[in-house]
């Protein structure tokens, strides 16, 4: 199996989180796909994994989803990590902070499956 790609899935939503990483591993079953709640969590992860893509929920208790991206965008260890940003709570002003913040995309929920893997795809296809 081929674990050269990793995708991180954050939501502190957990059958949200579970569902992407389903999604994710029945297209690509050669990724390795991790999961977190909360974005501390995902913090550590991204710092020991270094994962290609991390699919990023903005709002989560603790340390949001906009906190989560400016981190990784911040490090130059983890500035080229491709962050597709997720929320409930769309607004033009929420996407403009997350495209600011360095995320690739900003995704309304409830996400299209279809839409949603080919920006992974795409952000897989074109990493450094």
């Amino acid at each position: 199996m081929d674990r050269s790609i990793t995708v991180l899935v954050v939501d502190d939503e957990v059958a949200i989180a579970a569902w992407l990483a389903d999604e994710i591993k029945v297209s690509h079953p050669d990724w390795e796909v991790l999961q977190a709640y909360d974005g501390f969590t995902a913090g550590e992860i991204v710092g020991a994994s270094k994962p290609s893509v991390v699919l990023l929920d903005i709002r989560m208790p603790g340390v949001n989803g906009l906190d989560v991206c400016r981190r990784i965008k911040s490090r130059t260890d983890t500035k080229d990590i491709a962050v597709i940003a997720m929320t409930a709570y769309a607004s033009e002003g929420v996407k403009d902070q997350m495209m600011g913040a360095g995320a690739r995309s900003c995704f309304a929920k409830p996400l299209d499956i279809n839409v949603v893997m080919a920006e992974v795809e795409a952000a897989i296809s074109e990493r450094p």
